[in-house]
């Protein structure tokens, strides 16, 4: 990637985009020059110039030195949403700023990421869970985002599921799996760190979230980048259980919409609408009945927006001065 620099706070960059052709099984690399950062705004960008089209982008400091900089973002047919983790540092790793799926494929396929694009049948997955075929599929350190059984059946509320625990919805595991995937893996890959200058605004920053971190809950299985350990899987688990405290045994629950692969917000709107418990609604989904769902608009919050565009966590950003952001993030941007 390069920048054509202009005034503090005004970067035309030119992005990378890895283009994957699924109709012919071929991919190739374009340049897209843009205003944006990464993230969110980019994948909303990319969905106007590549409709019908399954996007992820990380933020402008995701894979970097960045305090919590694990942040990536996905999009499918104007559903956009910001999920944690380690995948937005391999496709960093990659040397790109984005992928773009676009097409059909007739037969299922895992597409794979690393040293170029890999498909492979996926026949001999089909009909399995979301957690059996991630333990398949993540073997030497390689990362995946499934479509469940509720994604092949079509379910509306069905959701693409990545790294075994992370829910991008919106009836995205029926729309991926229509464009004939089963499942996306990505290989390992990391890019170069930053500057000397920005490496070290980045210890200082971190150094100031563990000095802050007794405000928030110690619960293991960081994002990459992450020094407070607070948005990985038990976090979002306990707040689902918070979510699920009227609820009979919210951990079986909140496993199993994972492992089907559905929105667990949607099942409970859906059980409360029609006063049923969510384990009906999850049996009829895994029985094959569907329901009607409207996602609502989501308000773009400027802040958040912000956060999710440059790959930084909203947790950590909690506790952080807002200035300290802006700084790294124009140490990142002049390359100083």
């Amino acid at each position: 990637m390069s920048d054509m620099r202009g005034e503090k706070g005004d970067v035309q960059r030119v992005l990378r985009i890895l283009i994957v052709d699924l109709n012919s099984k071929s991919w190739r690399e374009t340049v897209h020059e843009s205003n944006s950062l990464g993230g969110s705004s980019l994948v909303r960008e990319l969905l106007l110039k590549y409709p019908d089209s399954f996007v992820i982008a990380p933020g402008l400091l995701t894979g970097t030195s960045a305090p919590t900089g694990g942040r990536y973002s996905v999009g499918i047919d104007g559903y956009v949403s910001s999920i944690g983790g380690f995948i937005g540092a391999y496709i960093k790793g990659y040397g790109i700023d984005a992928i773009v799926l676009e097409g059909k494929s007739e037969e299922k396929l895992v597409v794979e990421f690393g040293r170029g694009v890999d498909f492979t049948d996926a026949s001999d997955l089909l009909g399995r869970g979301v957690l059996e075929v991630s333990e398949i599929l993540e073997r030497d350190g390689k990362k995946s985002a499934v479509v469940g059984k509720a994604g092949e059946m079509k379910s509306r509320l069905s959701s693409v599921i990545f790294e075994r625990f992370r829910s991008f919805g919106g009836g995205s595991g029926a729309k991926l799996f229509e464009m004939g995937v089963k499942a996306l893996l990505f290989s390992p890959s990391f890019p170069p760190k930053g500057s000397k200058n920005f490496i070290e605004l980045s210890r200082k920053l971190r150094e100031k979230l563990k000095a802050r971190d007794e405000k928030v809950e110690r619960v293991g299985h960081p994002c990459y980048g992450c020094p407070i350990s607070c948005a990985a899987m038990e976090g979002r688990f306990k707040k689902g259980l918070k979510f699920l405290r009227d609820v009979e045994d919210p951990e079986e629950i909140l496993e199993r919409a994972n492992d089907l692969g559905v929105d667990l917000i949607a099942v409970k709107n859906i059980a409360d609408r029609n006063r049923r418990s969510m384990r009906e609604i999850l049996d009829a989904i895994e029985k094959g009945e569907d329901f009607e769902y409207s996602y609502p608009q989501k308000p773009i919050d400027e802040w958040r927006d912000f956060l999710d565009s440059v790959g930084i966590c909203k947790d950590a950003a909690e506790l952080l001065e807002r200035e300290d952001i802006h700084v790294l993030v124009d140490s990142f941007l002049l390359g100083v």
